[in-house]
């Protein structure tokens, strides 16, 4: 985790269990729309797998290149899993 302050983990570990506690939260025993089904299947789990990564030492690298993922991005998504350019890479795939 050198890459990172201890600090900013810390302070990204807590960030993401609590997104985690809030989305279980909100979806609870409520029939589940659009916006609720996409944070159960892919927020939450997004969530819990950067804590997995905090804790291996691979937080902040993209899960499909290895390359940095950019300390701003991490700031605005906390569950950022991957750099902006496989995001998109992924994205326009799944537009076709």
């Amino acid at each position: 985790m050198g890459r990172f302050s201890e600090e900013f983990i810390e302070s990204q570990k807590k960030r993401l269990k609590t997104r985690i506690k809030e989305h279980e939260k909100m979806i609870g025993g409520r029939e589940i729309d659009a916006h609720l089904l996409f944070k159960r299947n892919t927020a939450i789990p997004n969530a819990k797998k950067a804590l997995r990564l905090i804790e291996k030492g691979k937080y902040g690298l993209c899960i499909v290149c290895g390359e940095e993922i950019p300390i701003k991005r991490l700031k605005i998504m906390p569950a950022a899993l991957k750099c902006i350019a496989c995001q998109k890479r992924e994205e326009d795939e799944n537009a076709d």
